[in-house]
């Protein structure tokens, strides 16, 4: 009988024993986890800044085209929304960059604005 207690208890002892081993070695790993996480955040916010960097320098030299932009370009304008950009589309074709003064909504200011972002 006494031989199946300590039996027990050697069991439940080599049990606790294993749990906190693999306690520590999930800890350690959680804590390796982390640390490659947060490193792969910093890559990622890096790349990030680099892509709008770039692209900020690939927009102020390439010009939209009115007579061929999406809605998507066309609201990428300053002052141009969904709406208004449609009636750009509806507009065309235009034979100058003046001529998109015809579209209502579009005054001298917002053309002063965009002057500089489009073509035709």
């Amino acid at each position: 009988m006494w031989f199946i207690i300590l039996l027990g208890l050697g069991v439940i002892i080599w049990l606790l024993w294993t749990i906190a081993q693999n306690t520590g070695d999930m800890l350690h790993r959680q804590a390796s986890l982390q640390n490659e996480l947060t490193r792969l955040n910093q890559q990622l916010e890096s790349s990030g800044r680099q892509s709008q960097e770039s692209l900020s320098a690939r927009s102020s030299t390439i010009k939209i085209n009115l007579n061929t932009a999406t809605i998507n370009e066309l609201t990428s304008l300053p002052g141009i929304g969904k709406a208004l950009a449609q009636k750009i589309i509806d507009a065309r074709p235009f034979k100058q960059v003046e001529d998109v003064k015809d579209v209502a909504g579009i005054n001298d200011e917002l053309l002063e604005k965009i002057k500089s972002l489009i073509d035709v």
